[in-house]
């Protein structure tokens, strides 16, 4: 979606206006980041104005809304007022990582003169994403930039290091306050009055200086500067009573402008004479003549923020029978001169809930493809399900982002209504959809059914629909194990949406590549992935945890357990933040092996614990299984059969579908624990059997382990050296270690007969390592949460202190514990004091 001329825009400052030497002076000690933080109407738009016009630097101006909380709509509106601003910077395409997009930016930065790029009205972000990518835009901003963050809250950006390096210039209320001999000359100059020093005495004491107060009570002393000014003891800012008189004292047509033009945004001329009948531009003149809180940005205009709510407010009180219409005017002249997005407010306040879904069905699939679903869902949200199921394409929109936040079962109730209906209407679309919900339910077959149907569509060969298409076909390979296969089909569908700048399957894609990689054993190719994708898009998006999992996979089967452990730490922060479940689950069971792996049973124990809770949530129980599986290998390597027993009995009852073979293998190691060494090779071979013509090399590699030492045991040494010879064969490629660690007791007779000395003396050493990583692996979030719970602050005060959401906190403090291995805050603390 374009970003509105209007937005990049200064408003017009002024004149007369009244000098602040003492504030725009300050400017001149160039630092990389301004604040300008202060209550409505205190100034802060016309100071940030007042200093691009003195500057000799390049201003570039974001006008910024609730809208921008999408990270891709905020950078890009980054980077257009920039380019308006005269920078001649490249936009990367394809993109929707923040924070590589800037890093592109600032490399782009060497040959540009010096810019202050202004943020105005900042508060109205609270997305994190964005407020993480600001951090990392100035911890490594260029020299040139200079950007003053307009806002009526104090952002949560890292201001204390900030001003420990002198790089932050702030301005608040108190510095932007009237001072006396300021008020003066904006009461009696700008605004014409001749007020005596005893009323401006009063008007200075009852405003405090703020600058809106003083202008709305000029306002009202304009028609009468002999009446009584409010109690100078009230220590409030000018209230309702002043824009009362404000509104009264205007001509009847006026007042009528403002409440009905109250109900839009920004409005031109043109757009007021939707809501209101006389001559708009005469008005308007009027106004701005009179300085009745509105500014013009190029060809619009807007109410200041408490002006708009006074009106609204009255409007509502007033006349709450004419809303409804001025709202469904507005609506129709939005839709009428293309401003879709503009309108859907206007949709949803007139309960108009069938032109919203039109409007936004017909921006889908744009959103859709440059990824901003936040702003999809924000919209799906609000409309009624059975007005969704009306539209095919809102339809689809939901299904994607069903499945997109892995709610399989949800996706389903939609095929079971709709199915036939939207085959019908969105009949390419709707088949790579009912493909990708049979691969992530674990039906390959139907996957692939559903695969061959769409790639015969007449639509198939559209590169928007061949993108999914691809997309859909590599996730159905990939379930069916054909992993070579969905390869090439997710490298095609990288390609596509890489070429057609679908960022969304491009990260889908990416994410899906570096797994198949990495299930075929083929370690170094799936490393190089990983790391090509964290260059490409490295700010924490939720798939950069999918990344850092594989990471830490590789860098275990590798047996590097630190790095392995730094990792998955990394990938579990990341499902902190972005709130994946099922990723986070995935993660929590890998770190489980990789603490087990270091002898910290304790630890590894509550990972499994909290994997399990989270896992009991899903509406895809194969996570739970993985965590059963492993329940049961921690029980054999404990020398417990009685509870390996146990948690095989409860893997049994969730079904052995649909991957018999993990079940199969599992089963035989708990047989050949208990010398039942025969049942044990035919549960190994049937796992061998199940895994013959797949590519599934990373699992065979353990199923080749573990039968070769069934058929040591069942004295067939030949034969168990050439299982395993098999195993070392395909492992050595990849630079797979760890399963003939986890066996070297149950293959020790075997490894001295096979040729491989070196292969010999690495599994040899990597068994007397376990322990080379010691230590909780905190990470620089988790130190600093330990270093506070320290110092004794509440839960509350810690996340206004880290400038994140308490329930952020809370997952971040429950994954400290489970670090530490310990239970509470006191013993948190206890360890802190201990390990200084």
């Amino acid at each position: 979606m374009p970003i509105p001329r209007t937005k990049l825009r200064p408003p017009n400052l002024r004149q007369p206006i009244v000098p602040r030497p003492r504030l725009t002076k300050s400017f001149t000690d160039r630092r990389p980041l301004t604040i300008v933080s202060a209550p409505a109407g205190s100034g802060k738009t016309t100071l940030a104005l007042e200093w691009l016009a003195s500057s000799k630097t390049r201003g570039a101006w974001l006008a910024l809304d609730n809208d921008d909380n999408d990270p891709i709509r905020f950078i890009n509106g980054v980077i257009a007022a920039l380019q308006v601003a005269g920078l001649k910077l490249r936009a990367p395409s394809g993109q929707r990582d923040v924070k590589n997009i800037l890093t592109d930016i600032i490399n782009q930065f060497d040959n540009n003169d010096a810019v202050t790029l202004v943020l105005d009205d900042y508060h109205l972000i609270f997305d994190e994403a964005i407020h993480a990518a600001m951090e990392y835009l100035l911890e490594h901003i260029p020299p040139t930039l200079h950007i003053v963050i307009v806002t009526r809250e104090t952002p949560p950006l890292p201001l204390a290091r900030l001003r420990a390096r002198d790089q932050l210039r702030e301005f608040h209320l108190d510095e932007l306050r009237f001072t006396g001999e300021e008020a003066r000359l904006f009461l009696n100059q700008v605004m014409g009055l001749k007020l005596s020093d005893r009323q401006l005495d009063h008007l200075a004491q009852h405003t405090q200086g703020w600058v809106a107060g003083l202008q709305m009570a000029g306002l009202s002393l304009q028609a009468d500067a002999s009446q009584p000014i409010p109690n100078p003891n009230e220590r409030q800012f000018v209230t309702d009573y002043f824009l009362t008189e404000v509104f009264n004292r205007q001509p009847k047509d006026v007042q009528t402008f403002l409440l009905n033009t109250s109900v839009l945004e920004k409005f031109s001329a043109a757009q007021c004479k939707s809501v209101f009948a006389g001559n708009a531009g005469k008005i308007l003149a009027h106004l701005e003549k009179s300085n009745l809180f509105i500014s013009a940005v190029d060809k619009r205009h807007q109410y200041h923020p408490l002006f708009r709510e006074f009106l609204q407010a009255k409007l509502q009180s007033a006349y709450p029978e004419r809303v409804v219409e001025l709202h469904r005017k507005s609506f129709h002249w939005l839709e009428q001169n293309g401003f879709a997005v503009e309108a859907i407010p206007h949709a949803f306040a007139i309960a108009d809930d069938e032109s919203a879904a039109r409007l936004i069905a017909t921006l889908a699939p744009d959103f859709l493809k440059r990824g901003e679903l936040v702003a999809l869902r924000r919209w799906l949200d609000r409309l009624p399900e059975s007005t969704i199921w009306r539209f095919p394409r809102l339809c689809l929109t939901q299904i994607w982002l069903l499945l997109d936040s892995n709610l399989q079962n949800d996706a389903q109730s939609y095929f079971d209504r709709l199915g036939n209906y939207l085959e019908k209407n969105m009949r390419s679309e709707f088949l790579v959809l009912r493909a990708l919900h049979a691969a992530m339910t674990h039906q390959p077959e139907e996957a692939m059914k559903f695969m061959r149907k769409a790639q015969r569509t007449k639509e198939a060969k559209d590169p928007f629909i061949q993108t999914y298409v691809s997309f859909g076909l590599g996730a159905a390979q990939k379930m069916a194990l054909q992993l070579f296969q969905a390869e090439q089909s997710f490298r095609s569908s990288l390609a596509l949406a890489e070429a057609e700048g679908n960022a969304f399957i491009s990260l889908s894609a990416f994410a899906n590549l570096v797994d198949v990689l990495y299930l075929q054993a083929r370690l170094a190719d799936a490393e190089s992935a990983c790391k090509e994708a964290l260059r490409n898009y490295r700010q924490n998006i939720p798939e950069a945890s999918d990344w850092y999992w594989t990471l830490s996979r590789i860098a275990f089967q590798k047996n590097q357990l630190k790095e392995a452990l730094d990792c998955a730490n990394r990938a579990i922060d990341l499902c902190i933040e972005t709130n994946q479940a099922v990723i986070q689950a995935r993660v929590l069971l890998q770190r489980a092996q990789i603490h087990r792996a270091m002898n910290s049973r304790e630890k590894a124990q509550a990972d499994l614990d909290a994997a399990d809770t989270l896992a009991r949530g899903l509406q895809d129980n194969n996570v739970l299984r993985s965590i059963i599986r492993q329940r049961v290998q921690f029980a054999l390597q404990e020398g417990d059969l009685d509870s390996a027993r146990q948690w095989l009995q409860t893997l049994k009852k969730y079904g052995e579908a649909p991957y018999p073979y993990y079940f199969s293998l599992i089963k035989g190691k708990t047989l050949l624990a208990a010398n039942a060494i025969h049942e044990a090779h035919a549960e190994f071979a049937k796992t061998l059997k199940l895994l013959s013509g797949l590519e599934f090399t990373i699992f065979r590699i353990e199923a080749l382990i573990w039968h070769s030492a069934c058929l040591s045991q069942l004295n067939q040494k030949q034969r168990a050296t050439k299982a395993l010879n098999e195993a070392v064969k395909l492992a050595q490629a990849g630079g797979v270690v760890r399963p003939f660690v986890e066996a070297r007791k149950q293959i020790a007779d075997i490894l001295p007969r096979l040729n491989q000395v070196g292969f010999i003396r690495k599994v040899e050493q990597a068994g007397g390592n376990a322990s080379q990583a010691q230590g909780p692996g905190l990470t620089r979030r988790e130190k600093e949460i330990l270093q506070l719970l320290a110092i004794g602050l509440s839960n509350q005060e810690l996340a206004e202190r880290l400038f994140i959401a308490e329930g952020t906190l809370k997952r971040h403090v429950a994954n400290l514990y489970q670090k530490l291995g310990v239970h509470n805050r006191a013993q948190a603390i206890q360890h802190f004091h201990q390990s200084q």
